[in-house]
């Protein structure tokens, strides 16, 4: 059998040399645009535009090595930056021209280990340590941990399921634990998966359940996390490997290795783990830590960021060529060609690439609508402001997939004809091509705004609202309801924002979904609006109407016990002062005559429930799910007693 050769990339984008920081790690922010490297001598800050200048330089205090370092990876909480130092975790801030100290967590008794902010909740970070517990902190209360899961033995890495909001994973020696976070008593799963020493986790970005991990005993590994008795697949190399991390492309892993003299981070192909597809040389020494920058919305390629030992940070272009190799398709664009004749532009002909919705199968048909919906978002923008959505492809989404089509070509055909446009606007000359169609506007919060409220009650079933606008900090809430299900949605807008960097989403209280329907729409609206930014465009028109779609594909609420479902409904008040988007939303739980009510403990409480213990009054909890519990005695045991 023939095997493949190792291709060998050892050219960088971008070496810059920073010896006087003396940095032990490194850490790149959700935009990409600061680098983080912080030491026992200094923290500094790195523009990733120009990496050999440093922007700041913080001297520190300290006889203790920084042990972990990451960003807050939400545009909520972006400016936040958690570092680990001996048994103390540090939350910073920046803000562009100073990084200030916020809080010091206190509670480990050992050195910290590991550090991970949760994907769905800004405010939630995990830090493990050999002290054997694992705590979850709420940063906007530091005094102590929300949550602390109690292991036999010290956690050397902690993350956080990047599908699943309440699951986590811990590293023990040659061992992993996954915890649900709800249930702190115990792991709710085991997996022998090394005989030595695990250095890295990392859970898959589109399968919930596949956990990677990386050993001392030169080997990868991939569990089912439902069935980890025994690994999937295996990766195998030369040296212990340090770090082994799932790429945003396609399905591929990018690993380094322990051993001097390794110095090469190694790319690989998920679906054929025998060698790997690239290797990027260049280091003269062991990297501690690399991350990746997402593209722009004018260019296709990945920035692959790493800081060595011997103190140089490194910065690869990582091309469409290259993700390919990893499996990444990119995106198919539609196709629209002018055929000119006698009259010169006088014949449109419009073709749309959706050869894809031909098939029956649910993912073809939601790519095709998506092509269908993106083609139209496009030529819209570029037009605007003298096209009017129509209503026939407004809601493309929620029609078959042969309707969708045909309004989409009946639109497009019709607004793109110089006949048609010549009527609306005469200021377009005979020779005008599609380049001249496609200028981008400039973008205005407001008018977004403007878009999604003119949305309004799009049926008698299915209805988009806007509260909470705060054109300052540029977020707003928006409730979306159909006959299934209520939707509050609090999204933020980052200012670079269209420009190939997607808004903030953040599913809050009183939506009606279980916890798959939530990981479902927040996986939908992530990747609808990153087909719009990747062009620049703004996408929150386009992801509501494509949730609304969703939102109709998933189970309805179990109405067999209304009144606990008039409790999970919990409304929100789009009055309520301040810009917090984390605030509570105004309910009737807190009326005095609540608790008195004999419907609603005649189907929460029963005289003979042994779980509750003695004695059996009254008491209310928040849950995980941020609903409050209430319970208390049936009004027949109150009227016993005070008779």
């Amino acid at each position: 059998m023939q095997n493949r050769m190792t291709a060998k990339w050892s050219s960088e984008y971008v070496v810059a040399e920073h010896k006087d920081l003396q940095a032990s790690t490194m850490a790149v922010n959700s935009s990409g645009q600061y680098v983080l490297l912080a030491g026992r001598r200094c923290l500094a800050i790195i523009d990733v535009e120009n990496p050999t200048f440093v922007i700041k330089k913080f001297p520190r205090q300290s006889k203790w090595e920084v042990g972990s370092a990451e960003w807050n990876p939400h545009s909520y909480n972006s400016h936040l930056c958690a570092i680990s130092s001996n048994q103390r975790t540090e939350i910073l801030s920046w803000n562009s021209t100073d990084l200030t100290p916020m809080y010091c967590l206190r509670f480990h008794t050992r050195a910290v280990s590991d550090l991970n902010w949760h994907h769905f909740e800004p405010a939630l970070l995990a830090s493990c340590s050999v002290d054997t517990y694992i705590n979850i902190w709420d940063v906007r209360d530091p005094r102590k941990p929300s949550v602390s899961l109690s292991a036999v033995v010290g956690a050397t890495q902690v993350r956080w399921n990047r599908v699943t909001g309440h699951l986590l994973a811990t590293a023990h020696e040659g061992d992993v634990r996954l915890w649900d976070w709800r249930k702190a008593s115990s792991p709710v799963q085991y997996i022998a998966a090394h005989l030595h020493k695990i250095h890295g986790l990392d859970w898959s970005a589109n399968q919930e359940y596949q956990l990677a991990t990386s050993s001392q005993d030169c080997t990868v590994k991939f569990f089912d996390v439902n069935n980890p008795r025994i690994a999937e697949n295996a990766l195998r190399t030369v040296s212990p490997v340090w770090r082994a991390r799932f790429t945003p492309f396609g399905e591929g892993m990018m690993t380094t290795q322990l051993r001097r003299g390794e110095n090469s981070l190694l790319l690989w192909s998920l679906s054929d783990l025998s060698n790997p597809v690239h290797s990027f040389l260049g280091n003269n020494d062991l990297v501690l830590e690399f991350d990746w920058k997402s593209p722009r919305s004018d260019d296709d390629d990945y920035q692959l960021i790493t800081w060595s030992k011997d103190q140089s940070l490194r910065i690869w272009r990582v091309d469409v060529n290259l993700q390919k190799l990893c499996g990444y398709e990119p995106d198919n664009q539609p196709q629209i060609v002018y055929e000119e004749n006698e009259s010169n532009f006088d014949v449109l002909t419009t073709t749309l690439a959706i050869d894809a919705v031909s098939s029956k199968s649910d993912k073809e048909i939601e790519m095709g609508l998506e092509v269908v919906e993106e083609t139209y978002m496009d030529l819209h923008r570029s037009l605007a402001p003298t096209l009017i959505v129509p209503d026939s492809l407004r809601l493309a989404g929620h029609k078959s997939v042969a309707a969708s089509i045909a309004a989409a070509q009946a639109v497009l055909t019709n607004t793109l004809s110089p006949t048609s446009h010549r009527k609306k606007k005469s200021g377009i000359s005979n020779n005008v091509g599609i380049e001249a169609l496609s200028q981008p506007e400039h973008y205005s919060f407001s008018k977004e705004v403007d878009q999604i409220k003119s949305l309004g009650s799009i049926s008698s079933d299915n209805s988009i609202s806007v509260c909470d606008v705060d054109e300052v900090q540029r977020c707003l809430t928006a409730v979306i309801r159909t006959a299934k299900h209520q939707v509050v949605l609090h999204i933020s807008i980052p200012s670079p924002y269209p420009d190939g960097v997607i808004p903030n989403f953040l599913i809050g209280k009183g939506t009606t979904l279980d916890a798959n329907g939530r990981c479902r729409i927040t996986k939908v609206l992530k990747q609808t609006a990153t087909l719009s930014c990747r062009k620049g465009h703004p996408s929150l028109e386009l992801v509501l109407q494509q949730l609304l779609s969703t939102l109709d594909q998933l189970a309805p609420v179990d109405k067999s016990e209304p009144e606990s479902s008039k409790i999970m409904a919990l409304p929100v008040n789009s009055s309520t002062a301040g810009n917090n988007p984390f605030r509570l939303p105004q309910t009737g739980l807190g009326h005095s005559g609540f608790l008195q009510s004999a419907s609603l403990f005649g189907t929460l409480t029963h005289h003979q429930d042994h779980n509750i213990p003695y004695p059996r009054s009254s008491g209310a909890r928040f849950c995980s799910t941020g609903l409050l519990i209430c319970f208390g005695r049936p009004s027949y045991l109150r009227f016993l007693e005070c008779s």
